[in-house]
């Protein structure tokens, strides 16, 4: 409850409100305490006028300094002509009763205004004589010496020697201004942010020249190589034949490598049968193995067969091999296995993110699974033969025995990493990033997603991007978030609701990432490395499932954003209701868009817009360019006689073919559809 009581010194208004239980307050005008307990001011009503008082004219003198005699204003803490210092404190020497101790209390907690312990402060205040406040000028210790006498205190006010004084700074007062270095500061701060740029690009640069410079060097040194004298005829190891078994799978063949004297073998991947294992021959009989651990990223699988081998294959190190070193690689003759010699183009040979050696073929029908040997019998690597049936490249043994989840993990310790062959594997990562940093950006954070739905579920099919296998280990979940259509899918609001999954690794199927829709889920520069081949080994992993519509998208669009397996999301799909005519067009139909409507890039066309047919046919037609140009390029190094250009050539004019018939099958397409011409260009 506040009251409008009148001050008896000046006799101005002043609204106060009791608080803290004491029973005065300050006036705004003169600085006095107005006592409120037993006022009569606070017995009278409101509403009776009071008559304004005048202030009598008080007769103390005014106050001089002690050290030069002129005059002292109560309200300072020094003397304006000397600066010499006079301030006080209040000491509290005795309570009327308990009470009146619990005021005092209330009273330095209010005063303060900062948390303290009470208890030690009622201690403190406890011991009498007791100071209450110091470094007060005259006028506030008279004002704290009324309130705390009308609490039943009493106090003495006496000068404080003790307390600090601030030192006033005479004459001129400088302020200084921090506006001015706005300007200079935005300078130096966009400064900063283009030479972090720039520094960056220029490191760029400076890691592709180095690249492109070690590439250089490698390929003079193998064409050095190549144009060396020829080397006298080195004899074959031929005592790691006993180590070679063949693996028969219906009407493929091909060769297994006995590592271990306890049955453990290493085989292709593409040799097992249905069973899920292998068929070996050991001379007259023929045993089973069973597939014990698989790498997909090399295609090969390591093995344990029943019987255990008389004789087994010893590893060696790919960083000691040089280019036009003389190796032999196992072919398949009249008399069974033999050891045909040829030469290393290049120990570190690069497709795409992956490391191979390259060496020349020699005549004869090439195995799956071909080991190539040292010529003191250690094996270097293993051919797998490419999609036009020849060989060229050899898978390197390191990568079978110098990583934690290596293939040879399962029955020996892994070895220590080569420092050369580690050197190589981080220049072909570093130089395929640099090229396709799209790609990495999809494989290592993109979950791609494309989802139909009707009035009551969705069906979705999630799909991943890698280098490897599908994702393994425990069941992954998956969270799938229904937002508005003009939400950002990064604010990770589920507007509409929220639904999750689980998927274990037994739910994902693989599919050509050139023939998956999946892959519109990309970005433009990445979906064109992806669907003109420029990416080797790059795998997709589908899963399909169904979900249930939230309520809140009923009849209405919604975006839906998918997030897991280790951080990684979808770029939002925005989906609606779909249309009657895409429900029951045809493959056969015409165009969706009404006849004499006018044609735009949102008219559908089957189940792709003009737009995107567009896209298309753009991407299609430019990854068949640069095919033509690469093969061009193999066939002038051709001309040329450099070694190895022969099967570059081959292998490059394959996949101008494969894309050719890419694009003729979209044009197919595009005529079942009736896309207009000007979206086929």
């Amino acid at each position: 409850m506040r009251l409008a009581v009148q001050c008896p010194h000046c006799g101005a208004q002043v609204e106060v409100a009791s608080r803290h239980g004491l029973s005065g307050s300050l006036c705004p005008e003169c600085n006095n305490v107005i006592p409120l307990a037993d006022s009569p001011l606070l017995k009278q009503p409101r509403s009776t006028p009071t008559p304004r008082l005048v202030r009598a004219a008080r007769g103390d003198s005014r106050p001089t300094c002690r050290n030069c005699g002129g005059n002292r204003d109560r309200e300072s803490r020094r003397c304006p002509v000397c600066g010499e210092g006079w301030i006080f404190r209040v000491s509290a020497t005795g309570f009327d009763n308990e009470n009146a101790l619990r005021k005092l209390v209330e009273y330095v907690i209010h005063r303060d205004a900062r948390v303290v312990d009470r208890e030690k402060l009622e201690r403190r205040l406890s011991h009498l004589p007791s100071v209450v406040l110091q470094g007060q000028t005259e006028a506030h210790a008279e004002r704290a010496r009324h309130e705390l006498e009308t609490m039943g205190i009493s106090v003495t006010v006496e000068e404080d020697e003790l307390a600090p004084v601030p030192t006033a700074a005479g004459g001129f007062r400088f302020r200084f201004d921090w506006t001015w270095l706005l300007v200079p500061a935005l300078a130096l701060f966009i400064a900063g942010i283009y030479m972090l740029v720039r520094v960056e690009r220029d490191a760029r640069d400076a890691e592709l020249e180095s690249a492109r410079r070690a590439t250089e060097a490698a390929e003079a040194a193998a064409r050095a190589a190549a144009s060396a004298p020829v080397q006298p005829v080195v004899e074959a190891p031929t005592d790691v034949i006993d180590g070679i078994v063949r693996i028969r799978n219906g009407s493929h063949s091909g060769f297994g490598l006995i590592i271990d004297r306890e049955g453990w073998l290493l085989a292709a991947l593409a040799l097992v049968d249905r069973g899920g294992g292998i068929n070996v021959e050991v001379g007259p009989q023929e045993i089973r193995g069973s597939l014990v651990r698989r790498d997909d990223r090399t295609g090969l699988g390591l093995f344990k067969a029943a019987t255990a081998g008389s004789y087994s294959l010893s590893l060696g190190d790919v960083g000691g091999v040089k280019p036009g070193e003389t190796v032999f690689v196992a072919r398949e003759g009249e008399k069974g296995v033999q050891l045909l010699p040829t030469t290393v183009l290049r120990p570190d040979a690069r497709m795409g993110a992956r490391i191979f050696i390259s060496i020349q073929s020699p005549a004869g029908d090439d195995a799956v699974g071909a080991p190539v040997f040292s010529r003191a019998g250690l094996i270097l690597g293993i051919v797998l033969p490419r999609a036009d049936g020849r060989h060229g490249l050899a898978i390197p043994v390191n990568l079978l025995t110098e990583d934690a989840a290596s293939l040879m993990a399962e029955i020996r310790a892994p070895r220590t990493p080569s420092v050369v062959f580690t050197g190589w594997r981080n220049r072909i990562e570093t130089e395929a990033r640099l090229e396709q940093p799209e790609v990495y950006e999809a494989v290592e954070k993109r979950l791609l997603l494309s989802a139909t739905c009707d009035p009551t579920e969705c069906r979705a099919q999630l799909g991943v991007l890698t280098f490897g296998g599908p994702p393994q280990g425990p069941p992954q979940a998956f969270t799938l978030d229904f937002q508005a259509p003009e939400q950002n899918p990064t604010e990770r609001d589920a507007r509409f609701g929220q639904r999750s999954i689980t998927l274990a690794p037994g739910d994902w199927s693989e599919s050509n990432p050139a023939d998956s829709t999946l892959v519109q889920d990309v970005s433009v520069a990445a979906r064109r490395a992806i669907l003109g081949g420029d990416v080797e080994g790059l795998r997709l992993f589908s899963a399909t499932f169904i979900l249930e519509r939230p309520v809140a998208t009923r009849e209405r669009g919604f975006r839906l954003v998918a997030s897991g397996l280790e951080g990684r999301h979808s770029v939002g799909t925005l989906l609606a209701l779909p249309a009657p005519s895409a429900q029951s067009a045809a493959p056969s139909a015409a165009p969706s868009a009404p006849a004499g409507a006018a044609v735009g890039p949102e008219t559908a066309f089957g189940e792709l817009h003009a737009r995107e047919w567009a896209d298309r046919f753009a991407t299609s037609r430019g990854a068949v360019s640069a095919a033509e140009s690469r093969v061009a390029d193999a066939a002038s190094r051709a001309q040329k006689g450099e070694p190895g250009a022969d099967q570059i050539k081959v292998l490059e004019s394959s996949q101008l073919e494969t894309l050719k018939g890419r694009l003729r099958q979209l044009t197919a397409d595009a005529d079942r559809w009736h896309v207009p011409e000007e979206y086929r260009h």
